[in-house]
């Protein structure tokens, strides 16, 4: 096949890989993936770390819940590091 002609059993493939490869994280690799991408967003996008903390709220506050979930959020924060849960 030439690069541009791909069968649709090797476009299912390659998406079953990267669907696969982006669900099934171990606790290591996605403390790795979303601190990274925090990091991203709170350096690149945001002004101070509080405008990227509001926005991170904001966000969560946003999300439409099913009504027999009850969200919640946990702010840890020591002088090393800030966890939300």
């Amino acid at each position: 096949l030439a690069p541009h002609e791909v069968t649709s059993e090797q476009a299912e493939k390659f998406i079953r890989k990267i669907y696969h490869r982006r669900t099934t994280f171990n606790d290591n690799d996605m403390r790795k993936s979303i601190c990274g991408s925090l990091k991203h967003l709170g350096s690149d996008l945001y002004s101070s770390p509080v405008h990227f903390l509001h926005e991170l709220i904001q966000n969560a506050e946003d999300n439409f819940y099913d009504v027999t979930i009850m969200p919640c959020l946990r702010i840890e924060l020591n002088h090393t590091y800030i966890l939300l849960s």
